[in-house]
């Protein structure tokens, strides 16, 4: 992982990560859009960094996926790589954004075995909103980019936008927050991001 994560640069096939500060710029920039569509980009960046999950793993997500436990702490349960079981600490305010999109698209509070993420596509005679896929995602991630370019909050070269840009850049800001590389290995953590991206 260190090797990933610290890769010699070598022309453009280095891999990058956003820094702490552009995280925080991302995230108060997306939380300024008030569209079910601006509220889904925000939701999705922040469970993203905020966790560490892969793409794979927050797709497939219900909301009888997610708990807290007798302390307030959030956390998600899913089928992980290599067909494990596994937890992730889930940030409050990642699950206060993901509540707040999802009310947004379908004007009802979750239920258990309501998907987490939903396509936007509008419903059209019997046809019905279906759960987001990989290359939805993916798109989302990459039109994040493109408006933060615009904006002028990310403008260095080579950052190439995805779901995996978001878990290399939690683990990235963990190790150098001081973080252990086992710790960033076995569970990227949630206290990455901190309220709204501040405290990374």
């Amino acid at each position: 992982l260190q090797r990933k994560l610290s890769k010699t640069k070598r022309g453009n096939r280095a891999k990058k990560a956003l820094t702490a500060a552009e995280m925080r710029r991302v995230l108060a920039f997306l939380a300024t859009d008030t569209s079910i569509s601006g509220l889904r980009d925000h939701a999705i960046v922040h469970v993203l960094f905020g966790s560490g999950l892969r793409a794979a793993e927050l797709l497939q997500l219900t909301w009888a996926d997610i708990g807290q436990d007798e302390d307030g702490g959030w956390s998600c349960v899913f089928t992980g790589k290599g067909d494990r079981n596994d937890e992730q600490p889930l940030l409050t305010e990642s699950v206060d954004a993901l509540r707040k999109y999802f009310r947004a698209q379908h004007r009802r509070s979750a239920q258990p075995a309501d998907k987490v993420l939903w396509s936007l596509a509008p419903a059209v005679g019997k046809r019905t909103v279906k759960p987001m896929t990989y290359s939805t995602l993916h798109r989302c991630i990459v039109g994040v980019g493109a408006r933060a370019a615009a904006a002028g909050i990310v403008t260095r070269p080579g950052i190439e936008w995805s779901p995996h840009l978001l878990r290399r850049t939690s683990g990235t800001v963990l190790l150098k927050a001081g973080a252990s590389l086992v710790a960033v290995q076995h569970h990227p953590r949630a206290e990455a991001v901190g309220p709204e991206g501040h405290g990374v």
